[in-house]
């Protein structure tokens, strides 16, 4: 049985012929006629079916059908229990050609009780000479599994067979990850391919529907960002003087009001100013208006700390369903324009992320009481999240109607939701008057809704009038494309200066400035004009603008400027950035606050030949928000991030290193930071430096060395400020390993043969004049980049191990490191965290550049499907005392390409959070294939779960420590057999100083405090780690750098024995003694017996056998002799092991007031699929128990990791010190918190 469907469908038709394109759909809608102009034409229907007229040689143009009266039959008929599909067959022309044929669909929004799946298909049929493209969508069938194909088909294959992608409609939404475009081209006699075009936007339309029975949407997105909502005031009501300033023609005051319950009701709203939209007060833009009974509007706008609210009383004097075939703005309603950051340059509504077209109807039904309010948010990246998160409601008054409209601060980016913000805000009312034969609508400002420029302003609360006079003049020059306040304007009878050929000491022409108040901890940025002699703006050497600032306390700071360039950008051509340059080159100086009060500061100008120019002193004071600062080491626990003001930061996402620029750098970013964000990540990590000019690069061979793309510096800007609107982190890697790695040194920038100094690769980390080239381009970074506390850290090397001077000579590159992170803390104001990274794996680090004061935190890149070996380099980070961040994360490759097949559910990554983060890491692992494993899978919600989990966690306050648990059967029969240890000759100092052998398992025990442990539950986590093996070489006099002793603690329940065997000896022979429990149990000598010094000999073919008792027993092998001693793999006799349940992993964090353990089943592993039985047996009737706990009693959290959410609370008291938990059943895994002890 088929579940019913709601479905919209958006279809972009494009052909290079000049043959006719005829469009047939099969789903009638019962439309008689209706007839809309296109690009190309007039796109019609008639006797149900749709045409295209006048389409002929269509060439570059494009028609787009969408009709918001199709979507609602087929709602309709799925609310009868139809099952309804809706598809389209596209005849693209004759056969022999070559075509392009695009789709786009809508978002879809729908409620179900849980996750459901749809199918998308798309087919290409060769009919009779022809090419026939069908497009449909339709619910799968109940029991039916999932799955992802592709595949590349010839003519006579794709005929027969459906290739089908996945969109998944989850809990009340669908969320197309990655590039919702696909590519299909086909031509007779070719075979035919398909695939991602990633480089693509989102649909540039799309349309929402709300259902017709009124049910929410069952969706609470994860906010954009961490917001506080802390407003910010002195205390005092505001003046009544204040809220005048409201009586300006263009600007609207939204009040501050607790309490409103959005239902069509204004009882609960302050409607003491409304915004008139009347034929007086407002300009007609369709239509005609009779006089104020036929379209009246008085609108009302409110906010709280967590939403924003827009209310309408229309007085209509004929309320109207749907227009049949008409778009959203053509029904009773009003359309909303918003520009919440005021930094629109264009008449393009959408150049910009933070600009919204949101339109509200009374009713998409015809039914009028009760209405059927709808929200339709248009051609926004994030229309999706913002529908998800809106509120809609409608009733019918004796005059019209009331809407009421709310959606939360953290859906609308751009929007912080603090008293004192000012907006971008325009509205038009509509009127649809059917009956009359018109349609009509009013404007509140301007001449063209969708520009801007025109647009009014409205303000949260009351602002001050200065600054509110400020803020709109600084608003109407950024539209006009001048971005700043001048502060120092030019001497009008001074003589103009040709700064081209300009010969002499630097002047200052002007400083243009943000105005006199900027947040603590916000941008404050001077563009400077000036005159000097350089011939290189980016060498530091050869010309060098700063500024000083002395902030309130005294304290001075000095800051390097910038040479840099004003770009304007907006959406170009399917999804291509258009980055234009604005004006000339300038100079810029960016410096952020961190105290309150007033800063002073001086401009100072000094060129090669040791001129200085100086600016008069000048002042701007940082005034109270909502910031939280810089990310810092934490005082409280130096294993952890936190804030400058003490909240605590957990970093997750994943790595965001494109290798190369494309058309859509901006535009790709922009969508890895929206989607993040959306599911609750944090944190992206990306490339500075590449071989192949990436999106960010500053230096490259095109550029040549010392000399800087400031188009690339721009889209970094660009980047940064996206991520101060998301809560997102940036981490940006300063030197890539090609750039010194034999491989690919042919291909360096520092290749003396492309131009570069050094002859060699390994010669970047110790040639003066490369040195100076990289501490150049990083005074650079600093200069434009430091001020932003979105830039997490300074990363300075990838992978630095695989470069040949880390190979040839460790030293220099330790050297380098030392040096470069000096550099940037005596330049960076903010000093930013400073860190580098290794490959996968411990062999690949170098403890002494962690050890260095000048790294921050380590960093760790592992590619494994082993939670314990991640569990486990995490653990040994913690030796260095500083924060550990989880790096490059992912499954190898090529394996990734394959991981749509045997990782469906995104195990992987979901296992890889769980485990960094319970392992004690600061941050959690940067997973890596985002095109490859991301987007065609769809695993974001893994984000999501694990950040509702975190938060609340203040992840510095409970010192918190490693601990591994087992998890014990709590009924069973015991088993007995023997326990086989494997041993392995090795020529090395061993990893453990002893090993213990209880429960089941083996421990190797790398760090000892104290002697007298012998349960591995009392050893640091970080001190020990499970395995199978001991080393297979005992080491006499001859050796005395390799350990002499064995040490094996073993626990039993009864009387046993060990047995050793005996391999092997140097040809001088050796003696050794076996202690139990410290005693001397007995001598053996051992000489020589087949003359050769071969370790993996069976020369002595003996076994040395121990008595156990039950109970624990310490055993020692110590070689008292000369020679080494060959051992084999010991085995104990009769163990016990059955009362252990090794397909349970536990393990977690213990702390003061706080403990959090991850109950994993070995079992879920992300290539299971891959096994003959993929299925997962059960865990339960099992037990942990942690010890070294307070007395008291605990309140214990049930976590389901997949949902993020608490599925079972109880209780648990402490017995002696121990904490006994007994894990509800589970199947893949879950999670607890502790949270006590609490006072009886």
């Amino acid at each position: 049985m088929l579940r019913t469907l709601m479905a919209t469908l958006t279809v972009l038709l494009a052909a290079s012929c000049g043959s006719a394109l005829t469009f047939q759909e099969t789903f009638d809608d019962g439309i008689d006629r209706w007839e809309q102009t296109g690009a190309a034409g007039k796109l019609g229907r008639a006797d149900g079916k749709l045409r295209i007229q006048g389409a002929d040689g269509l060439g570059d143009n494009a028609i787009t059908y969408a009709t918001a009266k199709q979507t609602l039959d087929v709602v309709k008929a799925a609310r009868e229990g139809k099952t309804v599909t809706v598809s389209a067959d596209v005849e693209l022309g004759p056969a022999g050609k070559d075509y392009t044929w695009w789709g786009e669909f809508a978002g879809l929004m729908i409620r179900f009780d849980e996750k459901n799946w749809f199918r998308m298909e798309y087919r290409c049929n060769f009919d009779e000479g022809y090419q026939v493209g069908r497009i449909c969508v339709s619910a799968m069938a109940d029991g039916e599994a999932p799955y992802m194909q592709w595949s590349q088909l010839s003519r006579a294959e794709w005929h027969k067979t459906a290739t089908q992608l996945l969109f998944r409609i989850d809990s009340g939404h669908l969320w197309w990850q990655g590039a919702p475009r696909f590519n299909l081209k086909a031509s007779q006699g070719a075979g035919f391919r398909h695939g991602w075009q990633l480089d693509q936007l989102p649909p540039a339309q799309i349309l929402l529907f709300q259902q017709l029975n009124h049910d929410k949407p069952n969706f609470d997105p994860y906010p954009y960002a961490d917001f506080d909502n802390v407003n910010i005031s002195d205390g005092t009501e505001p003046s009544a003087a204040e809220p005048a300033e409201a009586a300006r023609s263009d600007v609207i005051v939204a009040s501050f009001q607790e309490g409103i319950a959005v239902d069509g009701d204004l009882a609960d709203w302050n409607l003491s100013s409304p915004l008139m939209i009347s034929r007086e007060s407002s300009r007609m833009i369709n239509g005609h208006v009779a006089d104020d009974a036929d379209l009246l509007g008085r609108l009302y706008a409110s906010f709280d700390d967590e939403r924003f609210y827009v209310a309408l009383h229309v007085t209509d004097d004929e309320r109207s369903g749907p227009f049949s075939g008409g778009a959203s703005w053509q029904n009773d309603g009003a359309e909303l324009w918003f520009d919440f950051a005021l930094d629109s340059t264009s008449n393009d509504m959408f150049a910009q992320e933070d600009d919204y077209q949101i339109a509200v109807s009374y009713s998409t039904d015809e039914r009028d009481n009760p209405p059927a309010p709808a929200v339709y948010v248009y051609r926004n990246g994030h229309s999706a999240h913002v529908y998800a998160a809106s509120q809609i409601a409608s009733k019918p008054t004796d005059d019209g109607y009331v809407i009421e409209w709310a959606a939360p601060f953290d859906a609308l980016i751009g929007l912080d939701g603090q008293p004192g913000e000012v907006i971008g805000f325009n509205i038009s009312l509509c009127d649809q008057d059917l009956a009359q034969g018109r349609f009509s609508r009013l404007l509140w400002m301007g001449d063209t809704e969708a520009d801007p420029r025109n647009f009014g302003f409205m303000t949260l609360g009351p602002v001050e009038p200065q600054r509110l006079s400020e803020i709109i003049e600084q608003a109407k020059k950024t539209r006009r494309g001048q971005p700043k306040l001048q502060a120092k304007s030019d001497d009008a009878d001074a003589p103009r200066i040709d700064k081209a050929d300009y010969k002499g000491p630097p002047q200052f022409l002007s400083v243009e400035t943000d105005g006199d108040q900027i947040g603590r901890y916000e941008k404050f940025e001077l563009d400077v004009d000036l005159a000097a002699e350089f011939d290189n703006p980016y060498d530091y050497d050869d010309f060098v603008l700063q500024a000083e600032f002395t902030a309130p306390n005294g304290q001075t700071t000095t800051v390097d400027g910038f040479y840099t360039q004003a770009y304007r950008m907006s959406l170009g051509y399917r999804g291509r950035d258009n980055t234009d340059p604005v004006g000339e080159p300038f100079w810029q100086v960016r410096f952020t606050p961190t105290q309150l009060g007033e800063y002073r500061y001086v401009l100072i100008a000094n060129d090669r030949q040791g001129r200085t120019a100086r600016t008069e002193p000048a002042a701007f004071t940082a005034v109270a928000s909502q910031h939280r600062g810089f990310l810092r080491v934490s005082p409280r626990d130096p294993r952890y991030l936190e804030f400058d003001d003490g909240s605590p930061f957990f970093s997750l996402g994943y790595g965001n290193h494109e290798w190369s620029a494309s058309p859509s750098d901006i535009i790709n970013h922009k969508r890895h930071q929206s989607q993040l964000a959306f599911y609750g990540g944090n944190t992206l990590s990306v490339n500075f430096d590449t071989l192949a000019d990436s999106p960010f690069q500053l230096e490259s061979q095109n550029t040549g060395l010392r000399k800087y793309s400031l188009l690339n510096a721009f889209k970094f800007d660009y980047a940064l400020d996206m991520a101060r609107k998301r809560g997102i982190y940036l981490q940006p890697c300063i030197m890539q390993t090609a750039n010194g790695f034999g491989k690919h040194w042919a291909g360096s920038r520092f290749n003396k043969v492309n131009g570069g100094p050094c002859k060699a690769p390994e010669d970047i980390f110790t040639n003066d004049e490369t040195r100076a080239l990289v501490r150049n381009r990083l005074r650079y970074a600093i200069a434009r980049w430091a001020y932003s506390p979105n830039l997490l850290a300074w990363e300075l090397f990838n992978e630095v191990n695989y470069t040949d001077g880390f190979q040839k000579n460790i030293q220099t590159v330790r050297d380098w490191h030392r040096e470069m992170a000096a550099w940037i803390k005596q330049l960076d104001p903010n000093k930013h965290l400073v860190s580098t990274c290794f490959g996968s794996g411990d062999a690949c680090e170098d403890d002494e550049i962690w050890k260095m004061d000048l790294i921050d935190f380590t960093i760790t890149h592992e590619y494994t499907n082993d939670a314990a070996s991640v569990r486990q380099r995490q653990w040994r980070k913690r030796t260095f005392g500083k924060p550990n961040l989880g790096g490059e994360f992912g499954i190898g490759y090529p394996l990734v390409n394959d991981a749509w097949q045997f990782d469906r559910e995104g195990i992987f990554l979901h296992n890889g959070i769980w485990t960094c983060a319970m392992a004690g890491s600061a941050g959690n692992i940067l997973f890596w294939w985002d095109a490859q494993y991301h987007d065609p899978l769809d695993c974001y919600e893994h984000f999501t779960a694990f950040r509702r989990f975190a938060d609340g966690i203040d992840w510095p306050a409970h010192q918190f420590k490693p601990i591994e648990l087992l998890a014990n059967q709590q009924a069973g029969e015991t088993r007995y057999f023997d326990f086989q240890i494997d041993a392995q000759p090795v020529w090395d100092k061993p990893a453990a100083v002893k090993y213990i052998l209880a429960r089941g398992i083996l421990w190797a025990v790398i760090r000892e405090i104290d002697q007298s442990i012998t349960d591995p539950r009392e050893v640091e986590a970080a001190d020990r780690f499970k395995t199978t093996r001991i080393p297979g070489t005992l080491f006499g006099a001859n050796h005395p750098q390799f350990q002499r002793d064995l040490v094996i603690i073993v626990e039993t329940d009864r009387a046993s024995q060990m047995e050793f065997p005996l391999t092997a000896v140097e040809t001088c022979g050796t003696s050794i003694e076996v202690l139990i429990n410290a005693r001397v149990a007995e001598s053996l000598d051992l000489p020589d017996a087949d003359g050769k010094n071969n370790p993996y000999a069976d020369e002595l073919d003996r076994t040395l056998t121990v008595p156990l008792a039950a109970g624990t027993t310490t055993v020692t092998l110590r070689n008292t002799g000369s020679g080494w001693l060959g051992l084999g793999g010991p085995v104990v006799r009769n163990f016990a092991r059955s009362a252990v349940l090794e397909q349970a992993q536990v393990f977690g964090l213990q702390g003061d007031g706080l403990s959090i353990l991850w109950f994993h089943n070995r079992q879920n592993i992300s290539d299971r699929h891959l096994r003959d039985d993929p299925s997962l047996t059960p865990i339960d009737n099992v037990a942990v128990t942690l010890r070294n706990v307070a007395d008291g009693r605990y309140t214990v959290e049930w976590w389901d990791t997949y949902q993020g959410e608490i599925f079972k609370t109880e209780t648990a008291d402490t017995a002696g010190g121990t904490l006994t938990l007994a894990p509800p059943t589970f199947e893949k895994d879950i999670a607890c918190k502790i949270k006590g002890p609490h006072t009886p």
